[in-house]
Order: structure tokens, then C-alpha cells, then sequence
């Protein structure tokens, strides 16, 4: 072979190993980009820290039930409302099975949006907590100690305890009467609820009730608070469980157990407030 033209050969080796190692290059880069971009988003959910401030927080809205949830509410799921041993102080690393009831307990919730529950406490779980703290007026820390998994066992009770009420729609309003066989008064139907659920609340008058719990302002109503009504003068006379939705049921002279808005032309201007007693 000429001189030359071994020249213009070896030239056009060299220009297509060149080629191919751009091409290379290329392709790994694509592919390291991905992989970063991957990295990144993992780092983001379950393994990044929190850095969520009180602002950012979403506002206190009821969530939409779950298919779960209402399978529970319905008794059909695996009853999770039982309390814990009161010994777990849940926080970032944690794992195992008491994280995973929390989990389960806060997706049903609505708060945990993972796909599935892990049994470990990473930034997910974290935020989950924080969001619930947040809506249920708890000191916001992203820990589950006693205070927040109580709150989220009597959560879940609560709800069960709005969708089993409506079972009583149409029951007639009995004065000083808690017996689902004859009727009820509003007090008394709040004692039966309670008590079919496993609070073992006194039998008090809604006057009474309003003395109890912790004051709740109408932007933290949560299922199964209970609503109080001066009808007349500025005396409590009526209580009612929020329902969610600004919705209301209690057993009323007139319906007996029924269903209201808030914003009613009857009731709203006779609305006095909310507490929290369980």
C-alpha cells in the first residue's frame, strides 16, 4: 500500500474510533443522568430530611375516604384501633411492626399517600405525621409519641364512629333517652355513639359536654368533634357530632336523628363552637 493511501486509511480508522467513543459517551452520559436523576428522587421521598416548614403545611381539609377505610369503617379490614403498648416513641430510623400499624393507620387516614406501607420510619412517614400533627392541632415534630398515636387511634374510631351514626337516620328524639330501641336526646345519643365504640363517657348533658375536652376552632373540625348549639338565649342546649364536610347529625325535636349543614338558616346562627373530648 502506497504511503498515501495508508494515510487516508489510518485517518479514517481514527475518525470512526472517534465516532464511536462520542457515541459511547453519549449513551453513558444519558444513562448517568438518568441514574442521578433517579438518585435524586430517592433522595427526595423516603430518605431525604424533612425541611417542610409550618407554612407549607396543607390546610386542615377532611380527606376522602379510602377504599381501606371504608372497609374498615364497614369491619371489614384488620381492626388496627386497638392502642399500643404506650413504650414506642416513633421517630426517623424506627422500623418494624409498630411503624407499620402507624403507617396503615395514617393511610387510612388519608395523611401517609405512599403505595404501600414499609414498617420503616423514613421522610415519608415523617411528613405524614407532620401533616396529621398539623391538622389535629398537636405540637408539629414529626415524632409519633403517645399524645400523636392516641390521636390517631381515637382518629380512626371517630371516623367509624360518624359512618355507623348513620345508621340511626329517622330514629325519633326521645327526651332524656340514649336507648337506639326508643330513641334518642341529643346528649344521649353522643353517650351511645361514644360508648358503642368503646369510649366509656359519662351520661352528661350537651351543657355539660361543653365544659369538656379541648376547645376547637371551626377551621380544625375533624369527623366525630362535637358541635354545640345555643337554641335559645346564649345557654348550650344542643350537641352534634361534625361529620366532616361541614356537616353535622344529631338527634333533633323535629327530625329526630338527622343530617345538617352548619351553614343552615336554622342552625348556623345558633352555632357556639367545637370541643374535642376524645
Amino acid at each position: 500500500m502506497k504511503a498515501s493511501g495508508w494515510k487516508k486509511w489510518s485517518l479514517r480508522v481514527t475518525q470512526g474510533v472517534l465516532c464511536a467513543a462520542m457515541a459511547a459517551s453519549l449513551l453513558v452520559g444519558a444513562d448517568g443522568q438518568a441514574l442521578a436523576k433517579e438518585r435524586r428522587h430517592r433522595e427526595q421521598t423516603e430518605f431525604a430530611p424533612v425541611t417542610m416548614q409550618a407554612a407549607q403545611l396543607p390546610k386542615a381539609t377532611e380527606a376522602t375516604p379510602s377504599t381501606d377505610e371504608l372497609a374498615l369503617l364497614k369491619g371489614q379490614a384488620p381492626d388496627l384501633s386497638l392502642p399500643l403498648t404506650g413504650q414506642h416513641l416513633l421517630s426517623r430510623g424506627s422500623s418494624g411492626s409498630a411503624v407499620w400499624a402507624l403507617q396503615y393507620r395514617l393511610k387510612l387516614l388519608g395523611y401517609y399517600t405512599y403505595y404501600k406501607v414499609t414498617g420503616y420510619y423514613g421522610s415519608i412517614t415523617q411528613q405524614a405525621v407532620r401533616k396529621f400533627q398539623y391538622a389535629y392541632g398537636i405540637k408539629v415534630d414529626g415524632i409519633a409519641g403517645p399524645v400523636t398515636q392516641r390521636q390517631v387511634i381515637h382518629a380512626i374510631i371517630k371516623r367509624r364512629l360518624v359512618a355507623d351514626s348513620k345508621k340511626y337516620l329517622g330514629k325519633p328524639y326521645v327526651w332524656g333517652s340514649s336507648n337506639p330501641n326508643v330513641g334518642f336526646d341529643c346528649s344521649g345519643f353522643v353517650y351511645y355513639m361514644f360508648r358503642k365504640e368503646g369510649y366509656a363517657i359519662p351520661r352528661y348533658t350537651s351543657t355539660q359536654l361543653y365544659g369538656k375536652g379541648r376547645w376547637i376552632s371551626r377551621s380544625k373540625l375533624r369527623p366525630g368533634d362535637l358541635v354545640f348549639f345555643a337554641l335559645e338565649g346564649s345557654r348550650i342546649s344542643h350537641v352534634g357530632f361534625y361529620m366532616g364536610y361541614n356537616q353535622f347529625i344529631s338527634a333533633t325535636s323535629s327530625k329526630g336523628i338527622a343530617i345538617y349543614s352548619l351553614n343552615n338558616s336554622y342552625w348556623g346562627p345558633h352555632y357556639r363552637g367545637a370541643r374535642r373530648v376524645y
